[in-house]
């Protein structure tokens, strides 16, 4: 809890074997925390990234992390980090608090405390954006939510995005920026394996057809390669879409994403070579 009462970072470690794959990305993680830039992507420095390089965009990742069962008397985090610097896609902020232990949808995204002030977790990193991009404000807005079912979609996007909405509408009635919801799922059962062959598929594979939900924009992506067992993609579905994507430009962007350190979801712990019983 100190980085949410006392705003200490911090990086807690389990007792396991200690090793050079193992410290690793703890130690990027560590210097993502204190404020250092692990990576840059090629595309990012040519400025030649679809729809973010000349756009003002601010790129953001939301979710929550419940402690162990045992522990139930202990609240639940939500966090939410965004970029800035741009036309960085590489430096981020994040931003905690805590809320009670059942709750999935995080409901401090805005919190007016007078006709002035809003002391609500996206307020922050708006004006971390405004100041550190020359004093620009995003015109586009791409939000990456992890950990949440469809059962919880329309949750998102009547909770959630309505507080952002008023966040926005509350720094400046006049600013209305474009907004890419994204749903980011890793708990499901679908792997990938060759079709001639038992070995896993290259890394960049995509798949958006067949397999995919009939009814809504999804797709699986596979960044990286799997050494270890048999590969598990991730589930992307865009819930909303104003900016106006196309599907190759979405799945080139969120591949590009995969390959920066720090990344919205990395940020989260959603995606990371260390497992979450390692690393807290």
């Amino acid at each position: 809890m100190s980085l949410v009462e006392l705003g200490v970072p911090n990086q807690c470690l389990t007792n396991v074997k200690v090793d050079e794959h193992f410290l690793l990305p703890v130690l990027l993680k560590i210097n993502t925390k204190l404020g250092g830039l692990n990576t840059k992507l090629a595309a990012e420095v040519a400025r030649t990234i679809p729809w973010v390089s000349n756009v003002p965009t601010m790129i953001c990742g939301m979710g929550v992390k419940s402690c162990a069962y045992r522990q139930s008397d202990l609240p639940s985090i939500a966090a939410v980090v965004g970029s800035g610097q741009w036309p960085s896609i590489s430096s981020y902020r994040a931003s905690v608090c805590s809320q009670p232990r059942k709750d999935k949808i995080i409901d401090l995204l805005f919190r007016p405390v007078s006709k002035q002030e809003d002391n609500g977790i996206i307020r922050e990193l708006l004006m971390d954006f405004y100041t550190s991009s020359g004093l620009k404000k995003p015109v586009q807005i791409i939000i990456f939510r992890a950990g949440l079912d469809t059962t919880q979609f329309n949750q998102l996007l009547n909770i959630e995005m309505d507080q952002i909405f008023k966040a926005c509408e509350f720094l400046d009635e006049t600013w209305c920026p474009k907004f890419t919801l994204i749903v980011s799922q890793r708990s499901h059962h679908t792997k990938f394996i060759k079709a001639s062959s038992t070995d896993n598929v290259p890394p960049g594979t995509v798949v958006d057809k067949k397999i995919c939900h009939a009814q809504c924009n999804n797709f699986f992506s596979c960044p990286h390669i799997s050494k270890v067992g048999t590969v598990r993609p991730t589930h992307y579905h865009i819930l909303l879409d104003e900016i106006g994507f196309s599907c190759d430009e979405i799945q080139e962007l969120i591949h590009g994403l995969s390959y920066s350190c720090p990344n919205p979801l990395c940020m989260l712990g959603c995606s990371s070579d260390v497992r979450d019983d390692q690393v807290r």
